[in-house]
């Protein structure tokens, strides 16, 4: 692996890659954010409808949490998408999704690692740490064997090819390793996830992120889902508005503090706990996003309450909804030593 013939694969791989990608990072900075599509297009059943989740690294979480509130509460949105993108980490969400894994166990997988890349010094760049390897059981145990037939056509796995540095996005596969592979292709980053990149029919690919971190249909709506603020459908607003955005293949993000502490989490997640709320963040966003739609909310809450009830400890989360458009009221009220985990929702 460390041949002069390895070293100058993976140099050959890094520079390709890099080189192609800063080509789709835009040419800098802009003024206004992008997304301006029309409110009632949500509703509107003759519109081509689809879902796509960002690159997200451990803050997964977050968008499992948004899928988790859509698939209790608004089970047309998921059943009515003719496709569903993914994007690294994302891709992983999306394939839940689409096959009917469980968000909570996905969730605790995630959470569980989490805690043993924290035990190590440099994280999950320490040698006992594999993070590759980690994704592989994650995704073969939690994927079941007729994956393929539920992915076809409708899963779309952005992976950046090789070669050329090219943005491909995959949604057609014969057999059950077909999907577990183009998943591992769209999570793969160079040295971070190891040295050789995967392959797919042949080729090899890296982490679809660094050329299309936010996958999108051309034609009709996609719901935009990300763990970090910008110009996403469902993502966290931060309180500060700077003057400008940062364009990142076409997306806008926000250059703010809090956005700078989500990149690191969903590479070098320090706290395990964060991961945790940025579960039932993910979920209270999209409860706040389905009602600025006018979107029927279900008034009971108890499964999100058991599904959030993660044996992690983090303070429960009190949420009161209002159809109103003022912004929901939110407090946060410690529990005792096993602080449970749980929102708790009434529609006024």
């Amino acid at each position: 692996m460390h041949s002069s013939c390895g070293e100058k694969f993976i140099e050959e791989v890094t520079s390709r890659v890099l080189f192609h990608s800063i080509l789709h990072l835009g040419e800098g900075l802009r003024q206004e954010p992008m997304n301006a599509q029309a409110e009632h297009l949500l509703t509107e059943e003759s519109t081509p409808l689809s879902i796509s989740f960002s690159g997200s690294g451990f803050l997964s979480t977050y968008q499992l949490g948004v899928s988790q509130c859509l698939l209790e509460n608004t089970t047309w949105i998921t059943q009515r998408t003719s496709k569903v993108y993914g994007s690294s980490a994302g891709a992983l969400v999306a394939a839940a999704v689409v096959c009917g894994a469980s968000m909570g166990g996905v969730r605790d997988d995630v959470i569980e690692f989490a805690k043993l890349v924290r035990e190590h010094s440099f994280g999950p760049l320490h040698p006992a740490v594999n993070v590759f390897k980690w994704m592989e059981n994650t995704i073969r145990r939690r994927l079941p064997l007729e994956s393929h037939k539920l992915a076809s056509g409708r899963l779309c796995i952005s992976m950046t090819r090789v070669p050329d540095g090219k943005n491909v996005i995959v949604s057609e596969f014969q057999t059950h390793e077909d999907v577990v592979k183009a998943l591992l292709c769209s999570c793969f980053i160079p040295m971070y996830c190891g040295v050789i990149p995967p392959s797919y029919k042949g080729v090899h690919y890296v982490d679809g992120g660094l050329t299309n971190i936010q996958p999108t249909q051309t034609a009709g709506q996609t719901i935009t889902i990300s763990p970090f603020s910008g110009d996403m459908d469902i993502c966290p607003q931060d309180d500060t508005s700077p003057l400008c955005d940062f364009v990142v293949n076409g997306h806008c993000f926000k250059p703010t503090l809090s956005n700078l502490f989500r990149a690191g989490t969903a590479l070098y997640p320090r706290d395990w706990k964060v991961l945790s709320e940025a579960y039932v963040n993910g979920y209270q966003d999209a409860v706040e996003y389905l009602q600025h739609h006018a979107l029927e909310v279900r008034t009971e809450y108890e499964s999100i309450a058991e599904a959030s009830r993660v044996r992690h400890g983090i303070s429960v989360l009190k949420v009161e909804l209002s159809t109103s458009p003022s912004q929901p009221r939110t407090s946060s009220i410690d529990s005792d030593d096993r602080h449970v985990c749980a929102l708790q929702f009434t529609l006024k």
